[in-house]
């Protein structure tokens, strides 16, 4: 797994979240479905950086 500090985890993560965050804001219905789009928004960012980190390392 990448390491926490490593900064091009956080931009390519960063970037995943800012290009997709309005989407995940604007369709659900209600209140605990945005909550619910936004944090698997997060874990989707997190882990496709995750991926590209370590295929990129190889």
């Amino acid at each position: 797994m990448a390491a926490r500090s490593d900064p091009l985890f956080l931009i390519i993560a960063g970037a995943i979240t800012a290009l997709f965050l309005p989407f995940a804001i604007a369709f659900p219905p209600t209140f605990m479905e945005k909550v619910a789009a936004v944090v698997l928004l997060l874990l989707i960012a997190a882990g496709v950086s995750a991926l590209i980190l370590r295929l990129r390392r190889k």
